[in-house]
């Protein structure tokens, strides 16, 4: 299948014979080349264990908000029983890796009739004889999920709302001045494009009593923090006595603030083999009344990081609810950050287009020539020439 990497299953299998035990399960992913069916050159992810040793020919793996919300909340094994029964299993959490993939066939040949299991902090595995199986057991399991929060979440949101929400327009006002300057403050060492939502879930939040513990707890999915950082800064501003000099005047206090915390938590996470720390800047800012920006490299990766941190806004919101929200714990966070198999990956990207993180502005012609030049802007390409228009 083309996009896939394909693996001849009893050489999988034969590895379980090589692993030396949990300090040394880095190093299987080095014996995965060597499964390699049809010399297919697609490499096999890190997750390839956690899915082959689930003794079903159709595996689904998923992080849909409800279920992330169960597997992140403090009793999660309970609520997992509550609401689904012996259909889907739980686990503890467990980096993903060689260890996981065991505990998976260990889970599914006590269990025989499970259908899938949650991984605490993680997500959703379901599976079946056929993919139209594993489909539908996903499909349903998700929607089972999603009906008993509508049914039993009825708190406020994160313990309800005590700031207001500023009208759309000031809301947008406050951003474009809040933008810029973060991200002057924050593009030194790499040049940065900004995204700005104010959706209604990024409301419920940025408004709520919770807002300052809940942020500082960081998310839980290894999915989300991968792209947001462990948690976002929250910028000094009151919706009710909108004061945007004020909240300008302090960012650069807060934002070298942010910087020495993520450096404090680099140090004391870090272990002999930790590569270098990476930018110690905020992706995601949360503005009281306002919404979330978030910044990264460049427009798209700036939005999809703000998508995944509406994710784990959706994440706390349901596991609060119902039960005390729960971050991965620091270390565990870290190390996931900083996996030496992760950072393997990041070194593989292409380097970032000419034009990546910059801003161009285009006047006159808008009709020909600005439009082109426009285009050709988007797409990232050197212009050879360039003629300026009166």
């Amino acid at each position: 299948m083309d996009g896939f990497s394909t693996l001849y299953m009893e050489k999988l299998e034969a590895l379980k014979g090589l692993y030396r035990g949990l300090e040394h399960e880095d190093e299987m992913v080095g014996y995965l080349p060597h499964c390699t069916f049809n010399l297919n050159p697609r490499a096999a992810s890190i997750d390839t264990p956690l899915h082959a040793y689930v003794p079903k020919k159709h595996v689904d793996h998923m992080h849909p908000d409800a279920i992330i919300a169960i597997a992140a909340s403090k009793n999660s094994r309970e609520l997992t029983q509550q609401i689904f029964g012996t259909d889907i299993g739980w686990l503890p959490w467990k980096r993903p890796g060689f260890e996981l993939g065991l505990w998976l066939s260990k889970f599914c040949a006590e269990n025989p009739n499970a259908r899938g299991l949650i991984l605490e902090s993680h997500g959703l595995f379901t599976w079946g004889d056929t993919a139209k199986e594993a489909y539908e057991t996903t499909i349903e399991i998700i929607n089972k999920a999603i009906a008993w929060f509508e049914t039993t979440n009825t708190t406020p949101a994160f313990g309800g709302a005590v700031k207001p929400v500023l009208p759309a327009e000031q809301r947008r006002a406050v951003a474009q001045k809040l933008m810029p300057v973060i991200r002057g403050m924050i593009s030194a060492d790499e040049r940065k494009l900004g995204h700005f939502d104010d959706s209604q879930p990024v409301l419920d939040f940025v408004t709520s009593k919770n807002l300052a513990p809940l942020a500082a707890l960081g998310t839980s999915c290894p999915d989300h923090f991968l792209r947001t950082k462990i948690c976002p800064l929250v910028i000094d501003f009151d919706p009710a006595n909108p004061d945007i000099d004020k909240t300008l005047a302090g960012l650069e206090a807060a934002i070298a603030e942010y910087r020495a915390g993520y450096a404090a938590y680099y140090e004391r996470c870090k272990r002999d083999n930790s590569p270098a720390m990476r930018d110690p800047n905020a992706v995601v800012y949360l503005i009281p009344g306002v919404g979330m920006i978030t910044f990264a490299k460049d427009k798209a990766t700036a939005r999809i990081s703000g998508e995944f941190y509406v994710n784990a806004i959706n994440v706390m919101r349901g596991a609060s609810g119902v039960s005390t929200y729960v971050g991965l714990p620091e270390q565990e966070a870290f190390d996931i950050e900083y996996w030496l198999l992760e950072e393997a990956k990041l070194q593989r990207m292409p380097k970032p287009k000419m034009l990546a993180g910059k801003i161009a502005l285009v006047t006159g012609g808008a009709g020909g020539i600005g439009k082109a030049t426009a285009n050709r802007l988007m797409q990232g390409r050197r212009l050879r020439r360039a003629r300026r228009y009166r």
